[in-house]
């Protein structure tokens, strides 16, 4: 891999690749207005900005982005179908994961291309997580009181599938019109604060000394989340996050040759830092085999009821069997949203931190990107897509807005490659 320099002038960049395909590591260095070249910044840029990756890498390195995107939207309707004593209604569970993964894609696409115009991924924001338990753990919107659901009731999350039986369709579709309508009413605000301009404006105020603390807080809010869904089997969990980290961390250096065809040098050999690019697949692909082994050897229970049942590779079988071929979402598809003021104003400041998560998201692509902070009519217009995204999911029948994924960004950053 060769090392070529940028000088760096005060409006313009200049790019130089030895090779059509091959990745080439560049140095930044800045010149001053005398002529001298300051402390240089070293930034590993495996694909410039203008310049896209072959094919295949970008057809991985996408999916990669769609899995690190994935893994937190497909996990909302999991909670939310639990709110609603629906958990172990798979239909409905693959209509609602269906609807946001659809919600997702469309509204990345608006972010990118009229919106901020960043790489950046949108997908559904845990910020509403806490506003909707709240909401949901009211005493006229509570489960059916069987000893199970009373328990779990109070534990806000957990599961509530003994008490599906005794509420009807017709029940559990009131609860998420409550939920629609409260996001949508909220999500205009983020429309008018867009709009109008006032983000802009509060710009001035919002900085790091904001965002961390909003961010560390939504964390922290997701806690009980992540417990739940790590008891299944602590063990795998752990394994998880151990590939991650060192692939990220220890095997980032490490070159892995493989053969590569291109039309210049046809059939050759090259190399390429695999653990950096593909970290997520990596810990998926071998989490999912060690499931697997434990699942062929019996050393997982079948007994649906026992906590590690669901780290059986065939836990959820049964969903995929009676999941529609096709599905196509469409507003009032699960009844007419409800307004409720108490759930509006839980919404709104769901909206509020997810605004400011989202802001601290497009400086730091701006920022992996190497190009310069985005404007105040920029952030406007990212929030105008985030807030008609939220309007959006809210009418498809889901209880969460979009908003900006950090750890999509993060990728940016580990992978050095800008889509």
């Amino acid at each position: 891999m060769e090392m070529h320099t940028i000088e760096k002038l005060q409006s313009d960049q200049t790019f130089v690749s030895s090779d059509d395909d091959a990745p080439v590591e560049y140095q930044l260095e800045e010149k001053f207005e005398d002529g001298r070249m300051g402390n240089s910044e070293e930034v590993s840029l495996l694909y410039p900005l203008d310049k896209c990756p072959p094919v295949a890498v970008t057809i991985i390195l996408a999916i990669q982005q769609v899995v690190m995107c994935i893994t937190g939207t497909m996990s909302l309707p999991l909670i939310l179908s639990g709110l609603l004593c629906q958990e172990d209604n798979y239909e409905l569970l693959a209509e609602l994961q269906s609807t946001a993964i659809f919600v997702s894609g469309l509204v990345s696409v608006l972010q990118c291309t009229i919106g901020i115009r960043l790489p950046i991924i949108q997908g559904g924001s845990h910020s509403f997580v806490a506003p909707m338990i709240a909401m949901l753990s009211l005493e006229r919107f509570r489960c059916p009181e069987t000893p199970e659901a009373t328990l779990m009731a109070n534990t806000t999350l957990g599961n509530l599938s003994s008490a599906r039986d005794a509420m009807s369709d017709v029940q559990w579709q009131d609860r998420l019109n409550v939920v629609q309508g409260s996001l949508m009413v909220a999500s205009i605000v983020q429309i008018f604060l867009g709009c109008t301009g006032a983000i802009g404006f509060l710009l001035q105020y919002i900085g790091p000394l904001t965002i961390a603390p909003t961010i560390t807080m939504i964390g922290l809010s997701l806690f009980s989340v992540v417990y739940k869904y790590s008891q299944a089997h602590w063990g795998m969990w752990a394994l998880s996050c151990a590939i991650v980290f060192i692939s990220g961390v220890y095997l980032r250096k490490i070159q892995v040759p493989f053969v590569w065809w291109s039309r210049k040098e046809k059939c050759h050999k090259v190399s390429c830092y695999l653990f950096v690019l593909l970290p997520v697949v990596f810990s998926i692909v071998i989490t999912w085999l060690a499931c697997w082994i434990l699942t062929a050897t019996g050393s997982l229970p079948d007994d649906p009821k026992a906590v590690q049942y669901k780290a059986r590779t065939d836990a959820g079988l049964v969903g995929i069997r009676n999941a529609k071929w096709f599905f196509f979402p469409y507003p009032g598809q699960y009844g007419t949203p409800v307004i409720n003021a108490g759930g509006v104003f839980g919404m709104i400041a769901g909206t509020l931190a997810s605004v400011v998560e989202s802001v601290g998201d497009y400086y730091a692509a701006a920022k992996l990107c190497q190009v310069p902070a985005p404007p105040a009519h920029a952030v406007n217009r990212g929030m105008l897509v985030e807030g008609l995204g939220s309007v959006l999911s809210g009418s498809l029948g889901m209880g969460h807005g979009t908003t900006s994924y950090s750890n999509n960004v993060g990728v940016i950053g580990i992978t050095k490659v800008r889509f």
